[in-house]
C-alpha cells in the first residue's frame, strides 16, 4: 500500500477509536494504535473503551474479520464522566 493511502488509511482508523488516550491498548496513544492496525502489525480488538461497537468499526474500515475484544487489554464498560465544579477547582490535573 502506498505511503498516503497508508496514512488516509490510519487517519479514518483513529477517527474511529474513542480518543481516551488510555493506552490500555498498548499503544501511548490512539493515533499510534491506529497506525499500527493501518500498518497490519496490530489487531482490531485491542481497544476496551471502543468495545464490541469500535471493533465493528475497525472491522469495517480495515476488512478484517471482527474479534472479541482481548481480554488481556480490559473489559467493555460504561465510559465515565467527570464533572468539574469550577467554583471549586484548584487546577491540580
Amino acid at each position: 500500500m502506498p505511503a498516503s493511502a497508508l496514512q488516509g488509511l490510519a487517519a479514518r482508523i483513529d477517527a474511529a477509536l474513542p480518543q481516551t488516550q488510555c493506552t490500555r491498548c498498548g499503544y501511548p496513544d490512539c493515533a499510534a494504535y491506529a497506525q499500527a492496525i493501518a500498518e497490519d502489525a496490530a489487531p482490531i480488538n485491542q481497544c476496551p473503551p471502543g468495545g464490541a461497537e469500535g471493533i465493528a468499526r475497525l472491522s469495517a474500515l480495515t476488512g478484517r474479520p471482527p474479534l472479541p475484544l482481548s481480554a488481556e487489554h480490559g473489559l467493555e464498560s460504561q465510559r465515565t464522566l467527570a464533572v468539574i465544579d469550577e467554583a471549586w477547582c484548584i487546577g491540580c490535573t
